[in-house]
């Protein structure tokens, strides 16, 4: 399911289609909304992913290699919203080993910048290349709805929390405070 707002569109970008899944989901088109979440689930679930994919047969367009980051954390947002709307335990565990690999992925990348910031990325204004605060605050709070999600299912989100208390952190000194 694309989640794209036409086929003119060409492309289903992941920023964008979460938005839509999110918008058809909040309008209680869950079916819709599900199927767009199943089927991100299975992109994060390999072992890379991409800013956009045919509209028509879902490949990756490898050729666009703009890094846009927010889209792990509009996942991981989606899903915790799709939850809150439908209570569906199994959903979530059926996307689980997706979430699980967006949040490794995360905490790696934390743990290993200088600045305890999610990697450089062209953002949402696919411009400028740069630690964006759009994808540093969305990706902190998709792991902080990604701990929530841990909690709902029994599993210890301690380390997530930690990663998500530390990206919140470094978003205060380096955005805020001015200091980056």
């Amino acid at each position: 399911f694309a989640a794209s707002p036409s086929p003119i569109y060409l492309y289903n970008w992941l920023r964008d289609s979460s938005f839509a899944a999110m918008a058809l989901q909040d309008a209680n088109h869950l079916n819709s909304a599900y199927k767009y979440w199943i089927w991100e689930s299975n992109i994060f679930s390999s072992n890379s992913w991409y800013t956009r994919y045919n509209f028509y047969n879902g490949e990756p367009d490898k050729n666009f290699g703009i890094p846009e980051l927010d889209s792990i954390g509009l996942f991981q947002i989606g899903v915790y919203n799709y939850f809150q709307i439908t209570h569906n335990y199994s959903f979530l565990t059926s996307i689980l080993p997706a979430l699980n690999k967006t949040i490794q992925y995360e905490i790696t990348q934390i743990n290993n910048s200088k600045f305890n910031l999610m990697p450089e990325d062209l953002s949402v204004w696919e411009s400028n290349m740069g630690y964006n605060f759009w994808t540093q605050s969305i990706d902190d709070i998709g792991l902080y709805d990604s701990s929530l999600i841990y909690q709902y299912l029994g599993i210890n989100n301690s380390m997530i929390r930690f990663y998500e208390n530390l990206l919140n952190k470094s978003i205060i000194k380096y955005f805020w405070d001015g200091k980056y």
